[in-house]
């Protein structure tokens, strides 16, 4: 069986860093770039859609939690909240899944690691918590997909 192919979602406004911190730290810790994608917006995520593969969406939230709180969905889902989209041509998260099932594209396994953050301006770094909890989140992934 193959790894999970882990996809970070995220942008350069603070906290939403999140999804790209975790694949810079399992990259680290020796998942291979071909097994780690990174994107901008959600969407791009169908690229990378097999219905015989694993996938793993590491990706930033708002309203589940304190900051720094880590979360972890299998999909299908209803806790997994929309993220509000920034444009007419942009869909959150949730949109793309549930096309995603609507083609019949979704893998086999669709596992959804989302870190709590607070801060979204552009140029930000990343809060202190968030960080600590991509660190933690990333482990998490490892331990979890590392020899699968």
């Amino acid at each position: 069986m193959t790894r999970a192919l882990i996809v970070g979602v995220g942008s350069h406004y603070g906290d939403d860093r999140a999804g790209w911190l975790i694949l810079d730290r399992l990259q680290e810790l020796g998942f291979h770039d071909c097994e780690l994608r990174r994107v901008s917006n959600p969407a791009d995520i169908l690229d990378f859609m097999e219905q015989r593969q694993r996938l793993v969406i590491c990706d930033a939230c708002q309203g589940a939690g304190p900051p720094g709180s880590i979360h972890c969905w299998s999909w299908p889902t209803d806790r997994l909240l929309a993220r509000q989209a920034h444009g007419t041509h942009d869909m959150g998260l949730s949109e793309v899944m549930e096309l995603a099932t609507g083609l019949g594209m979704n893998p086999s396994s669709v596992e959804i690691w989302a870190v709590e953050g607070q801060t979204w301006f552009p140029s930000l770094n990343a809060g202190a918590e968030v960080r600590a909890a991509c660190e933690k989140a990333a482990t998490a992934i490892w331990e979890k997909y590392a020899d699968a």
